[in-house]
């Protein structure tokens, strides 16, 4: 994907990351304050996640292993508006045993600007016996590559 200079220029450590998408702001993305939804940032972070995902499991999400999504925040920096385009990040923060940090960024490509910044933890989970479960050995590895 072809980054924007302005923006490399705010943020280089954009070029970086394991995942980087571009993501165009719709009209029906706004609310009545006239800004892009608070959840509509979910869905962007979300989308990056999902794709992070795809480079260290399966996402079919089929059988008895998966994640759970344990907790997301977001903080809202800069409001952005239509038309814009937002590029959204994603990468592994923090591994522990039992769980994992996702650091996701969302930028404002008309304003060279971050405009939200979110946290999300996930959980390890076994679907059969409705538990979490410690990080498998195999993942650790692909999961310390992508942070």
């Amino acid at each position: 994907m072809e980054l924007p200079s302005s923006l490399v220029a705010q943020y280089p450590e954009i070029q970086e990351m394991p995942v980087c998408m571009s993501i165009p702001v719709l009209w029906g993305d706004m609310d009545s304050a006239s800004h892009v939804n608070n959840l509509v940032y979910l869905r962007w972070t979300e989308s990056a996640r999902i794709k992070l995902f795809g480079q260290f499991m399966e996402t079919s999400f089929q059988g008895s292993l998966g994640l759970i999504l344990g907790w997301h925040d977001c903080k809202y920096i800069f409001p952005m508006t239509y038309p814009d385009t937002a590029i959204t990040t994603a990468r592994i923060q923090e591994i522990k045993t039992d769980r994992f940090m996702i650091v996701s960024k969302v930028y404002s490509v008309r304003h060279s600007k971050i405009s939200a910044l979110s946290y999300q933890s996930m959980i390890p989970y076994d679907y059969v016996q409705l538990k979490k479960i410690p990080i498998p050995e195999s993942r650790i590895n692909k999961l310390s590559r992508l942070n």
